[in-house]
Formats: C-alpha cells, structure tokens, sequence
C-alpha cells in the first residue's frame, strides 16, 4: 500500500513522521540530510536510544541490503575512476570524433563529459536510446555532430567496464533486484521524506518497495493551487502510476495540525525583515557592521548571537571581514579550508620530513615559518638568506652557523649562538630591496641586517649616478652605500 501525505511549506511535517511511526522502520531521505534526520527523531520522539527505527539514503540502503542477501558487492567505479577512463578513452577514439577532436586533454571537458554520462544513467538513458534520439535530428545540426561524439564515448565507456567493473549510477538497479530478499524490507514499514523529484533509478527502488515492504509512505511538500508545486504534483503522478502498476493501492492525505512558526507566519502578522537599498558592497558591509552594533549597543544581544548569512565567500566574505575587524567586531567566518593549510598540520608535516629526509633545507624553514617556533618576519627572511648564500644541507644544521665570520663582529657571533639552540640566529647583513620612497624630497634606499638601516638620500639625489650626497641619517656619502649594496649583492648570490 502506498501513502502520500501532502502538506505545505508551514506545515510541521518532521512532527507529524515521527508521532505516526511505529515498530520497526526503514526513514529514507536524501543523502545531505540524514544527520538532521536522526536529530529530529530524538527530538520528537524523546528517546535516548532508538532501536526500531533506521535512517538510511538511496546508497546506504544499497549497502545493507546486499551485506543481508548475496553478502558480495560489485567492484564499483566512482567519478574519479569514470574520469580517467574516459581520459583515456578520448586519446583512443579522438580520431573518430568530429566536433569534439583535440579535447582529450582539457581536464574541464572530461569533467563535463563525467557529469553528463552520469546523468543520463541516473535518467536511464541507454546508447541505443541516445542513438535513437540521435536519428530524429537534421542531418546537418550542430546538436546531432555532438551526440554522435557523446554516443561514441559512450559506447566505449560502456564496453571497457562489462564484465569488470559495475558503475556507481548502476548501483541502485543491482540491488534494487536484491530487495525482494532482503528480510529488513520485508519487516518494515518504510517511510521516505525530503525529495522534491525522484529519478528513474529511485522510482525503480520504490516499485521493489512497494512489493516487499509492508507499507510505503511518502511525504510531500505540496500547496494545491499553488504553480510553484507543479513538479511536485507531476512527481505524485509518477508515484501513484508506479503504485498502480503493481497493484498496489494509493491513498493520498494532507497533513493537518499546528503549523511551523517561522518568521513567515507570525502571530502579530508583522514581517521582521528589514531591506536596506545600498550602492555597492562595500556600502552594504558598512550597514551590516552599523546595524550589528546597534543590536549590540541598544537592544542587548551579544555578539555570539548574530549570524551574517553571505552567499558569496570568496568576494564578499572579505570585504565583510575587514570592515568588522574595522569596527572592532569579533568575526568567524564558518567556511571550509583546507586542513593542509593550517599551522599545526604543517608544521607536523615539515617536521617528519625533516627527519625522514636528512634535514632539508625546504623542510626546515617551513618549520621556521609554521608560526610555531615564535621567530619573527625579520629573523625568518636572514635565516633563509643565510641558509641559501652558504648552502646549509644536513648535518651542518646540527651545529652552530660559523660561515661568513667577516660579517660579523664577536659579540654578536656570542649572542647568536647562546641563545638556545633556536638555528644559532646568526645575522647575514644581506641586500633585501632598494625602495624609493614616494616623498617629495626623499629616495630611500633600505638595507636589512645588522649595522645597516634606513638611509635617506637628500633631494635630487640619482641612484648610480656617482653624485655627491651625504645620507641624512648617519651622514655617510650615498654613493659610498651604493657600493657596499651592490657588494652585498654580489657576495651572498641571493638579490631580493
């Protein structure tokens, strides 16, 4: 037997699934779904264990459903697998092709290709039934060129995994054939929420539904009169024929009782939606920050309590960073990073490197610059100049630095190495960058290192030019500096 339950947008449909489940059942919903779906279930059901009752999706259901029959799964091919198959397949049929020859190596167009084949086995599109669609076009159409290229592909693809391997997409038509045997179908009473559409694949799990399990229960997002739901009502139509087909009786209700309160259907009728018309985005952060202020400032609200909702991170998500860090506003920005980023991750990656690959050079600064080691920007860019101009490689790391003593005087050879083993911060006066400075009447030139610094040149000063100048600052002829710069430069063999 087949039940549709139809309730609209307000309607608390989670609420009315769980106060009408009883014994044991199978809740499918959508793959991204069913973490939530097992948190209302110990919401509204009040329970600290559930035993009865098992969230699953399409693919899960696969999984226990084979472990319970035949007990041995396929060796399945993923996306990746499909990807570089059909990477290889072009290079064997680009000959063949007509509209899409010299694309076997663009990597976008194989991933395009991966989408498209995937989707037409989820719609049960077969090469027969391509080829056949393929025949009602004109002959001289730009379509029929490039489905007669897909058609191959296809083909090839389809012919390189028979008997080898058995697609992901297929996967749900192999066990699907299964259910019937399965005796956790068969004791009990399934219930599916969440989907606005089914594929043909889905539809096919339904039917063996229908006819193993005891009951079957859909729950629908559905408004009557309302356009917006019309795919909703086509899909209740495809349901109720599958149902008939096996002979199956459908009963169809709307779910009635207390609606969902949202901010959409409050009780005094008022909206809480404010719109604001700015200029442009960086205008819109700026309202934003003033508008958080005053909920913090006038009505009480911390913080932690307000949430910016942004759905565009990578454009508008800095912008609003920096204008709340301008206001001294504490922002988390909840998006996804890479963990191989992080400084910990790093810096435990550089550090098995280094032990593991006799003290690398690249393997120890990126320890040094991990952020871990409390060494500053200055301390990390002289010990990086100093390891490359005198080529510290292994064990040499393991004692002290002595290499370039005519740069150094005693005391801060002393100091450098006394000061706790941390890569005996020996100081290279190395040239970094000569910088122009955007005053009027100044042209700085700067010299990183020990004894050197900042040195103005006075007014219509020329760099190279060999000119008399004696330099602000410690009074010194610049053109005597210029030559102890390009001296600099020339001994350490590293110019930044």
């Amino acid at each position: 037997m087949l039940n549709i339950y139809c309730g609209g947008e307000h309607t608390d449909r989670e609420k009315f699934i769980f106060e009408h489940i009883k014994g044991r059942t199978l809740l499918i919903v959508p793959d991204q779904f069913s973490l939530q779906a097992e948190r209302d279930a110990f919401f509204y059901l009040k329970e600290k264990s559930i035993m009865d009752l098992r969230v699953v999706n399409f693919s899960s259901l696969g999984h226990k459903v084979v472990a319970q029959t035949c007990g041995k799964k396929p060796q399945l091919i993923d996306k990746y697998g499909r990807h570089m198959l059909l990477a290889k397949i072009m290079d064997d049929v680009e000959g063949d092709l007509n509209i899409y020859k010299g694309m076997s190596r663009r990597n976008s167009f194989i991933d395009m290709l991966n989408s498209v084949i995937s989707e037409m086995k989820r719609s049960e599109v077969t090469p027969e039934d391509l080829e056949e669609g393929i025949a009602s076009l004109d002959s001289g159409s730009y379509l029929k060129y490039k489905l007669e290229d897909i058609l191959t592909v296809y083909r090839a693809y389809q012919s390189m995994i028979e008997g080898k391997y058995l697609d992901s997409e297929d996967y749900i038509s192999f066990y699907g054939e299964l259910i019937m045997q399965a005796p956790m179908v068969k004791e009990s009473e399934i219930w599916i929420y969440g989907f606005d559409t089914f594929t043909p694949k889905n539809l096919l799990v339904i039917e063996r539904l229908l006819k193993a399990a005891r009951n079957v229960n859909i729950v629908m997002t559905y408004e009557p009169g309302n356009e917006i739901f019309d795919l909703t009502e086509y899909v209740i139509g495809k349901l109720t024929a599958v149902a008939e087909g096996v002979g199956e009786e459908v009963v169809r209700e709307n779910i009635t009782g207390e609606l969902r309160r949202t901010v959409w259907n409050r009780r005094d009728g008022a909206l809480p939606v404010t719109l604001a018309a700015v200029s442009n985005m960086y205008a819109e952060a700026e309202r934003a920050a003033a508008y958080v202020l005053e909920l913090v400032r006038e009505k009480g609200y911390r913080f932690g309590d307000i949430v910016v909702v942004c759905n565009d991170m990578d454009v508008r998500g800095g912008i609003l960073k920096r204008t709340f860090m301008r206001w001294d506003i504490p922002v988390f920005m909840d998006r996804k990073r890479t963990v191989l980023h992080h400084q910990a991750v790093s810096f435990l990656l550089a550090l098995m490197e280094t032990v593991s690959g006799g003290y690398r050079d690249d393997a120890l600064m990126r320890i040094v610059k991990s952020e871990i080691t409390g060494f500053d920007d200055d301390e990390k860019d002289i010990l990086e100049n100093y390891v490359k101009q005198f080529r510290i490689r292994g064990s040499m790391w393991k004692k002290p630095f002595s290499k370039g003593d005519g740069q150094y005087d005693a005391e801060e050879h002393k100091r450098s190495q006394g000061d706790g083993g941390r890569y005996h911060r020996n100081r290279k006066a190395a040239y970094r960058r000569t910088q122009y400075g955007r005053g009027k009447d100044t042209r700085a030139l700067r010299f990183s290192g020990r004894g050197y610094g900042y040195h103005t040149a006075p007014r219509g000063y020329k760099p190279g030019s060999g000119g008399n100048g004696a330099c602000r600052e410690c009074g010194r002829n610049c053109s005597e500096l210029e030559r102890d710069l390009r001296d600099i430069r020339s001994d350490s063999g590293d110019c930044r």
